[in-house]
């Protein structure tokens, strides 16, 4: 890996639907790059308000988006990488869920014409 100021002029940038979807997998490669002096930019979809609790001592439905945004400010800063970009969607849930019917969620997005 090229590493200085060869990488001091690469951008690199992800795109993910919900937070902690950039600890699955690439989390360790971004963090690399942002060793070797790369920029690395997180852009999240959603909040993902809509997700599960796995422990309700750290979460309820109502702050489940601030916890889990929370997370991916951590883990941004842990990768090395810029401050994460929300683009501020709904998160849509499941297939079939009733938050895919939300007017603001990801998966209500149409094809422009």
């Amino acid at each position: 890996m090229e590493t200085g100021s060869a990488m001091a002029n690469r951008t690199f940038m992800a795109i993910f639907a919900h937070p902690d979807d950039e600890s699955f997998g690439t989390a360790g490669t971004f963090a690399a790059l942002a060793r070797a002096g790369a920029r690395v930019v997180l852009v999240c979809a959603t909040r993902g308000e809509a997700g599960e609790i796995s422990d309700p001592a750290l979460a309820t439905p109502d702050t489940l988006g601030a916890v889990r945004e929370q997370e991916l400010r951590c883990s941004a800063q842990a990768i090395g990488a810029d401050s994460p970009i929300l683009l501020g969607y709904r998160d849509s849930g499941m297939a079939g869920t009733i938050e895919n019917e939300h007017e603001d969620a990801f998966a209500t997005l149409r094809p422009m014409p």
